[in-house]
């Protein structure tokens, strides 16, 4: 949703077209960041706490859009964006390795993807029509963040994590 809806919104703050197109460049640059931060650091946390930790980088950054007054928080937000996205895509082969081991690992990640492509087909539409229904991004941007708690909350309940990383050493 983010990254479809960050530009038009970043130009209701005030922000050129160019600017506003700029943080999408931001949130490359954070992704990237996060596939080699928080992939290296399933090594020393555990791939499930590493990928706890991408999905609080997740709920965080839109808490920041939700706070946001301006470009310089837009941005920081579109950074945390791209670490905690680029973090999820980095450490979901691992984490689906260490909870049902590597038989058929292939199309467990692939049906994984391909159910957040179908989140990233519908989620912006869903988000658009919220703006459009009520005017603003307000609706849209709390909606992303209880999405992103149940996620966090979730994430949570996954078996692994420190005792993990502690027998592995």
């Amino acid at each position: 949703m983010a990254l479809v809806h960050i530009v038009p919104y970043a130009q209701r703050l005030g922000s050129s077209p160019l600017s506003a197109a700029a943080l999408v460049s931001v949130v490359g640059v954070g992704s990237v960041s996060g596939r080699l931060v928080l992939g290296g650091a399933a090594d020393r946390l555990a791939p499930v706490n590493a990928f706890r930790l991408s999905m609080a980088i997740l709920l965080l950054s839109y808490v920041l859009w939700l706070l946001a007054p301006g470009y310089a928080v837009l941005a920081c937000f579109a950074l945390a964006l791209g670490v905690g996205y680029g973090g999820w895509v980095a450490l979901s082969p691992s984490v689906m390795a260490e909870l049902f081991g590597p038989a058929g690992l292939g199309g467990s990640v692939g049906a994984l993807y391909t159910s957040a492509g179908i989140g990233a087909l519908l989620g912006p539409p869903f988000a658009g029509f919220i703006v459009d229904a009520t005017g603003g991004y307000l609706p849209a941007i709390v909606t992303a963040i209880g999405m992103a708690t149940v996620s966090v909350a979730l994430a949570a309940l996954l078996p692994g994590g420190r005792d993990a990383a502690t027998r592995e050493r």
